[in-house]
């Protein structure tokens, strides 16, 4: 298991179930977020995250705990964290 620590910096959707008029609408901007992780992937149009490890009590298998798909179209930055 050798993958590297990285904060994605990235550009969401935002969804709002509230009622409001057209021009507020209008308004809404989509907003940055910022995830931490391990990078599983990063190819194919897409960023994979992982958040942990847990590894199998009979047979070693590896399972990856908690997973972020991210679109590549959607990252402002990715840093590698030491």
């Amino acid at each position: 298991m050798d993958y590297k620590i990285v904060e994605v910096i990235w550009e969401d959707a935002l969804f709002n179930n509230d009622q409001v008029s057209p021009d507020d609408a209008c308004k809404t901007v989509p907003f940055m977020r910022n995830n931490v992780g391990y990078c599983l992937s990063q190819e194919n149009g897409k960023i994979i995250l992982g958040f942990g490890f847990v590894v199998g009590e009979h047979d070693d298998q590896i399972w990856v705990d908690g997973t972020l798909c991210i679109p590549t179209s959607m990252v402002k930055e990715v840093r590698e964290l030491k």
